[in-house]
């Protein structure tokens, strides 16, 4: 229910259909405006999240660009990586035997930080191997000590989860990526996805409907963590609240 007086725009589901099929350039770029406008909610919920002490777990800064790994992967050996992911499962074989010749792939030892939160975000990644940590930087007044200022988000364990896209609102990563360990992440260039695109509006379509889809789960992973935020506070005070009445009452309470 709305506060406040409220205009909305509405689409027919067949209307919108019918333009993805007919016209998939102009479809892509209606989703990305969608994917957009999702970012932004994504990001005032996870700022909510944020404000929460409930959810602190944090850990050192440890950077490790240096100590990661640059490989150069066989086209087969990413090839059956994407067609094991979800992100990927609705796009042609042909698509990504296309994709899997631009692949980068670096390997992150236990500890190591693929990126920071705000570092320039070039690449879609990929997860190949391995386990990673995605934190958030809490806000100026929840730090507790130096060096200690990351709310964890979510952990990544699956291959073929997508860690990072980079058609965000600012280009820049929205999240810090740590290895929990030793991790295999392949990196395709925003640049060749782009190129990849402008040949083919159907893969630029598929691009911005899973872009969509995979903002769609952030954004409910981060609900979820915020009403769970909530009720953790609920009980805190509830517990409070015994306790200061405790001596006033006569049935022990456990």
């Amino acid at each position: 229910r709305g506060t406040h007086r409220q205009s909305f725009y509405v689409w027919r589901r067949v209307d919108i259909e019918r333009l993805l099929s007919e016209q998939p350039g102009f479809g892509a770029r209606f989703l990305y405006i969608a994917q957009q406008a999702s970012v932004y909610l994504l990001r005032q919920t996870l700022d909510m999240v944020k404000l929460s002490p409930w959810h602190m777990n944090f850990l050192p800064a440890k950077p490790a660009a240096d100590s990661m790994i640059a490989l150069q992967p066989e086209p087969e050996e990413t090839l059956s990586l994407l067609l094991r992911s979800p992100f990927f499962e609705v796009f042609p074989a042909a698509m990504l035997n296309q994709l899997s010749r631009v692949c980068e792939v670096r390997e992150i030892p236990p500890g190591g930080c693929l990126f920071a939160q705000g570092d320039r975000a070039a690449s879609l990644l990929v997860l190949g191997d391995g386990k990673i940590e995605l934190y958030y930087d809490s806000p100026p007044d929840q730090v507790v000590e130096e060096g200690r200022n990351k709310v964890f988000f979510r952990t990544l364990g699956n291959p073929g989860q997508v860690i990072s896209w980079s058609s965000t609102l600012d280009g820049k990563h929205g999240a810090t990526a740590v290895a929990v360990s030793r991790s295999r992440v392949y990196g395709f260039p925003q640049s060749e996805i782009d190129r990849l695109a402008k040949q083919d509006p159907q893969f630029a379509l598929l691009m911005a409907q899973r872009l969509l889809w995979l903002v769609g789960n952030h954004l409910r992973t981060a609900r979820v963590r915020l009403v769970g935020s909530a009720a953790a506070q609920e009980q805190v005070a509830i517990r409070s609240l015994i306790d200061q009445a405790r001596p006033q009452l006569q049935t022990p309470i456990p």
